[in-house]
């Protein structure tokens, strides 16, 4: 299934500003803990499609590198998983695209970069400097990259400064290894995620299949660090949150009946033992997060695609989800359910690439989206466009159209619900923006 991601930094935009240069005490105004800072998103990064086609590109995990004079020239790095790394500016635009490349290691493969985290003013021999610092899941180590002091006005924000030859973080027998937060420290021990695949072939265009597997979230230090007061009254703090784990199991099946159509099923069933949650301390404050949460998820995933022509290429993906989760007898159940995640229980995608003409690509991707729980958030349809013409093997130009059936969207929170971002939630608006690349 053919899903896009993409990041509204409008919110992170603002939080940069507000983490402009220090200035002086006295200058600072008073700030009134009771009354809730009101960030809201206006713009959105272009799209990113994790499939073949889109260089399995998924934008996620984002950090912001805050310039220390001027907060305009800050800029926004994340994580394409596959499709490695993006820069952008306050914007929105896209500075800088930085391919997965393999690791430098004699058995550096191409990278997959999970999490980005900055860290201000590491002495390199030559100075401080500000490092980019990213997880690379697919070789088992981090990688480096320094930010220039220009920022957003630097021609290449980022360039790799990985030193050759890093051993593995994990023991390669161990499997992937899930980093979070490495910028600052491994906040926990050696957690074993092994993974079982089974595939029986069942004639020579099809194929059944069982995985097992046990993934972990290392706790962040936000989970265990953190502390946080009004005046002298301490109201969050720290608790003593173990990682938390998952056993997944799946069975799905796959076939191309015809040159022109393939098909996948695929059903899943997740066991979580210790989910995160917020707990009081004898019955008050300070809340800690704690393990007291448990449950299992359940679902179908579909996908399809279609040749309807040799210039006209179709796919189609559906997923369901239930969630069947609890508290603990021991839990204080604050916060309720929604504090383990807020998802649709069902999302549908159709996409059409067409090739008009030699270098001329139009392609089409309508999404259904199902409503959000908590906040509640309605159920929304939507359609992105694409036009692209590659003048030569270097240059092409494009128009790119998101969100294009509605003026705007309900994302996330609606106008009557104030668990929310904001008094109106967060609204994704119709947007149209013009490009031209040229590769060097």
């Amino acid at each position: 299934m053919a899903i896009s991601r993409r990041l509204a930094i409008a919110a992170s935009a603002a939080i940069a500003l507000a983490l402009a240069a220090p200035v002086a005490a006295s200058a600072r105004p008073a700030v009134d803990p009771s009354t809730p800072v009101v960030v809201t998103t206006d713009i959105e990064t272009p799209v990113l499609y994790d499939d073949d086609e889109g260089g399995n590109a998924s934008g996620d995990d984002p950090a912001i590198w805050v310039h220390p004079a001027d907060s305009a020239e800050s800029i926004v790095i994340t994580t394409a998983k596959e499709g490695g790394l993006r820069v952008y500016d306050l914007a929105a635009d896209e500075l800088q695209s930085l391919a997965a490349e393999p690791a430098p290691r004699a058995d550096g493969a191409d990278g997959r970069y999970n999490n980005v985290d900055i860290a201000y003013g590491l002495d390199l021999g030559d100075g401080p400097v500000d490092i980019a610092v990213v997880s690379d899941r697919y070789n088992d180590q981090l990688r480096f990259f320094a930010i220039d002091p220009a920022g957003a006005s630097a021609a290449q924000p980022l360039h790799e400064v990985t030193a050759p030859e890093l051993p593995f973080l994990f023991s390669a027998a161990l499997g992937r290894a899930e980093i979070h937060h490495l910028a600052d420290e491994l906040s926990a021990g050696i957690e074993l995620m092994p993974n079982v695949r089974l595939s029986w072939e069942l004639a020579e265009s099809s194929l059944l299949w069982f995985a097992a597997s046990r993934a972990v979230r290392i706790p962040s230090r936000l989970d265990r660090d953190v502390t946080q007061q009004a005046g002298s009254l301490v109201t969050l703090q720290g608790g003593h949150m173990q990682a938390v784990r998952v056993n997944a199991y799946e069975l799905g099946y796959r076939a191309q009946p015809s040159p022109v159509f393939s098909f996948s099923i695929s059903g899943f069933y997740n066991v979580y033992p210790n989910l995160r949650s917020a707990e009081l301390t004898n019955g008050g404050l300070p809340l800690t997060f704690e393990n007291g949460m448990e449950g299992e998820t359940y679902g179908v995933e579909l996908w399809g695609n279609f040749s309807a022509a040799n210039w006209w290429r179709l796919s189609a993906g559906a997923n369901w989800l239930h969630k069947d989760l609890r508290f603990k007898p021991t839990s204080s159940g604050l916060g309720g359910l929604q504090i383990a995640g807020d998802d649709p229980k069902y999302q549908l995608s159709l996409r059409s690439a067409m090739d008009l003409a030699p270098g001329v690509m139009f392609d089409l991707h309508l999404r259904r989206v199902g409503a959000l729980p908590a906040p509640p958030s309605p159920a929304y349809t939507e359609l992105n466009a694409r036009i692209a013409w590659n003048i030569t093997e270097a240059m092409e130009i494009s128009v790119t159209g998101s969100n294009l059936l509605h003026d705007y969207h309900e994302e996330f929170g609606t106008t009557s619900n104030t668990l929310q971002v904001g008094p109106l939630g967060v609204r994704i608006r119709r947007s149209v923006f013009a490009a031209a690349r040229w590769k060097i």
